[in-house]
């Protein structure tokens, strides 16, 4: 679940080279690392509310992973 948000980074920076050509080393590496931070919290955040309120669809999905697991 937290993948998404740890690789958006690394997905930000090869975009914006790919598309624009604009090199986003060049504005160091403090926001790289509070963006890596605020993505880590909004994933956690995101599992905690799925957990505390999951849907029937999410409830049917994780029962069936976990009898894959057995």
């Amino acid at each position: 679940m937290a993948i998404i948000p740890v690789f958006s980074l690394p997905m930000i920076i090869v975009l914006a080279k790919g598309f624009a050509n604009w090199n986003l080393y060049h504005y160091g590496t403090e926001w790289m690392i509070g963006f890596f931070i605020g993505s880590i919290i909004v994933a956690v955040e995101l599992v905690i509310l799925l957990l505390l309120f999951p849907n029937k669809k999410l409830r049917d999905a994780m029962s069936f992973a976990e009898l894959l697991q057995e």
